[in-house]
């Protein structure tokens, strides 16, 4: 396809009666047209005066150019009288080139100065024959000056940002002036004698702009430390609201501190091209979680060091502590990319996650699995880091827990346990939109893999028995699938008398010694993390304490602000309505229409794809 072709804009100084055309309106010519002109020397120009759609020969004399960005800014003025004045003054047109989203400024309102904070810059309306509209400034209101405003982000039924009632005001640049301006030399002020500005006061939450030589950038006061007189800033940059880098261990987010440190808007981690695959699983893996945190610590070799570093530093410690910009995910990309020399592969989700634990030999993922007829592996330990649960489409399961499947999953294909693993990541039968077998899973909030193991146990004596049957996992001939009968049992021989099953083989179990006549615990895994995908978009629900209700939902595209020069809003919050339906009767559940589902509790059940589980015991040793 042929690249857009581009226009050059200028503003007209001086009124042409001859043309209809009155001193400060905008108009534009076609580049391509500019450059096939033919006759260049020509002291007129064919331009398109905006609103019309027939061109004029204008005298060059009365025409002054303007890139694209002044032409939007001035054409947000309402009189052409008004545009040329501010082209002329200029002081205007260049502070609002420099004004960013986050910037902390001051408009104008009814002959008043009001405090506030630039949350959008873009159009209000799309131009209908122009090739541009006007843009404008969206200003959110602050302190004192909260209420005084017209609106609350939205114009004409559309919402362009949000905040309280009363809170917003869309203004042109020439009623918006910055509250802070960059010096154009720090020296000068000391050398001329005039009064050095006084030290301004910082608390938490301050928006505040800062200066890196000669640049000056935005950002938010999230710490102070006033004992070594430091100030820790959450930066804002052209790409949207990011984080400085932290290099010092941070330690998970206890359930206590949640609230106070994970949820809200602005927080988790900001989603950046496509990237809420990646954001959800570390959100997932790390916001709560140390079961990986060895992983962050560990001897690395040298080319494994740069994607350690930057996982530890740049992602997972300032995570933990308030915001991570969408950007540094990426570096975990390219990092990978570099490392396996695929762009093909880019946005697949699993492919990055499962060279990502590859990449950094992640032995507290690694999924030991031994099959127990021996024809599979040939009699070895087989490792993955993910486990893919299968299960036959003609199955008799309406609304299965998580439980059922991977037993289900692992009899079905003759699978043990070699070990029990200290993080178990599953993964559900379905493919993005196309395909689910289930329309809603209940996730298991404890996972039982005792009889999973190589040691199973039986459920009527609780002891490790030497034998089994290879019919015997058949759903209908158990109560449920946790239950396992041995040979010393005289339900066995009961159960093995019908004609059905006659032909049965037994399986010797090779046992560990000692193990014959112990009584075995149950082993139980703790689910801390479901990444769930609709369509393509992926977000995650982590839970953060031991109690039914201590979930959050994250979602790293939750909101937009601005448009392609806009950035991402990640969003953290409380979801309490999943404990309504994870306490509720299976037969009322199953009932659920899922669009009618409170909150986000249709994601959990119906869009579940990722379950992650952790073993509390195995994770001090791995």
């Amino acid at each position: 396809m042929a690249p857009k072709s581009k226009n050059l804009y200028f503003i007209t100084t001086a009124t042409t009666a001859l043309h209809g055309v009155r001193a400060g309106q905008i108009c534009y010519i076609n580049e391509d047209l500019y450059s096939l002109r033919k006759d260049p020397k020509s002291d007129t120009l064919p331009v398109i005066v905006l609103g019309s759609v027939f061109d004029r020969n204008l005298p060059l004399e009365v025409l002054e150019p303007l890139t694209k960005q002044e032409a939007e800014y001035l054409l947000a003025l309402e009189t052409p009288k008004e545009r040329l004045e501010e082209f002329i003054q200029s002081k205007n047109l260049k502070q609002a080139e420099d004004l960013l989203q986050g910037c902390e400024v001051r408009v104008e309102q009814n002959g008043e100065w009001l405090k506030g904070v630039v949350r959008y810059i873009g159009r209000l309306k799309e131009p209908v024959i122009d090739p541009i509209a006007g843009v404008y400034f969206g200003v959110e209101l602050q302190g004192e000056d909260t209420g005084k405003g017209e609106n609350d982000g939205t114009y004409q039924f559309k919402t362009f940002f949000t905040c309280q009632k009363n809170c917003g005001i869309f203004a042109p640049f020439n009623r918006i002036n910055p509250m802070h301006t960059k010096p154009s030399c720090f020296c000068h002020a000391t050398l001329s004698g005039l009064p050095e500005t006084p030290i301004e006061k910082f608390s938490v939450g301050d928006r505040v702009v800062y200066f890196i030589g000669s640049e000056h950038r935005h950002g938010m006061v999230v710490k102070l430390d006033e004992e070594k007189g430091t100030v820790l800033i959450s930066t804002v940059s052209h790409d949207g609201v990011g984080a400085s880098a932290v290099q010092d261990s941070v330690p998970p987010v206890g359930s206590e501190d949640v609230l106070k440190v994970l949820t809200g808007r602005m927080k988790g981690i900001q989603g950046h091209c496509n990237s809420c695959y990646m954001d959800s699983a570390l959100f997932s893996l790390f916001s709560c979680s140390s079961v990986l945190d060895s992983l962050l610590f560990k001897v690395t070799k040298q080319n494994e060091e740069p994607i350690q570093k930057t996982l530890r530093r740049d992602i997972v410690c300032p995570l933990r502590r308030y915001i991570l910009c969408g950007s540094h995910c990426l570096n975990i990309n390219m990092c990978l990319m570099l490392f396996q020399n695929v762009f093909f592969f880019f946005f697949w989700f699993f492919f990055y996650l499962f060279i990502f634990f590859v990449y950094l030999h992640i032995k507290t993922l690694l999924i030991c699995l031994h099959n127990r007829y021996r024809q599979t592996f040939g009699g070895k330990v087989e490792s993955s880091y993910f486990y893919q649960i299968f299960v036959d489409y003609n199955n008799s399961l309406v609304l299965p827990t998580v439980q059922q499947l991977l037993e289900h999953s692992f009899y079905n294909s003759g699978l043990r346990l070699a070990e029990v693993p200290s993080c178990l990541i599953l993964t559900m039968p379905r493919s993005g939109k196309k395909f689910k077998m289930f329309s809603k899973i209940i996730p298991s909030l404890e996972l039982d893999i005792t009889d999973l193991d190589q040691t199973p146990v039986c459920s009527i004596q609780g002891r490790c028995f030497l034998e089994e049957r290879n019919g015997i996992e058949q759903p209908e001939l158990r109560r449920n699938l946790e239950e396992l009968i041995c040979v010393a049992c005289e339900y066995h021989t009961q159960v093995h008398l019908h004609p059905c099953r006659q032909f049965h083989k037994p399986t010797t179990l090779g046992l560990p010694e000692g193990f014959l006549s112990a009584h075995i615990p149950r082993e139980k895994l703790e689910l801390f993390a479901v990444l769930c995908i609709e369509t393509s978009h992926y977000v995650s629900f982590v839970k953060h304490g031991p109690k039914t209700a201590d979930w959050i939902f994250f979602d790293s595209m939750a909101d937009r602000m601005g448009d392609q020069d806009g950035y991402n809003v990640p969003q953290v919050k409380e979801c309490p309505e999943v404990v309504r339906y994870l306490t509720m009767p299976l037969a009322e559940l199953a009932a659920q229409v899922p669009r009618e589902m409170e909150g986000v509790a249709k994601r959990l059940f119906c869009d579940g794809y990722m379950y992650m589980y952790r073993s509390p015991n195995m994770a001090l040793y791995r």
